[in-house]
């Protein structure tokens, strides 16, 4: 009998080369379709958490104008920002008791988005649509 020829040539168990492209065709397809699911949930989540920062710096500054009549700089506020997170005081110097403007830079959104940089101020978000 030849070695290569098979006792039961009906009976063959196992898949072939096509069943086998089509199993891991559908596993890649996915796996892809999970991970950005993912990606969008992280996009979402950090400006999620971006935009809550923010509007708890607000809250603490209108309490400190309320209390105080001022506006403090972000270094002097007890907040610590999320992981993550930089947070940028753009407030000018001049003015810095009467108004403020502090910004987070989202990483995660291409370069291009109007979305990627979020800013509060004594009076507005900024951009509004983003909000």
């Amino acid at each position: 009998m030849d070695r290569f020829e098979t006792k039961y040539a009906g009976n063959i168990n196992g898949f072939s080369l096509l069943e086998m492209l089509i199993a891991v065709s559908i596993v890649t397809i996915l796996t892809l379709s999970v991970y950005k699911a993912t990606e969008r949930a992280a996009h979402a989540s950090n400006r999620l958490k971006a935009k809550s920062y923010l509007l708890a710096l607000q809250a603490i500054q209108a309490r400190n104008w309320l209390e105080n009549g001022i506006y403090k700089p972000l270094k002097q506020l007890d907040v610590k920002p999320p992981e993550g997170l930089k947070i940028t005081d753009n407030t000018d110097k001049t003015k810095q008791s009467i108004s403020y403007n502090f910004s987070v830079t989202l990483q995660l959104f291409p370069n291009s988005s109007d979305c990627r940089t979020l800013a509060i101020t004594q009076d507005e978000v900024l951009p509004r649509h983003c909000w």
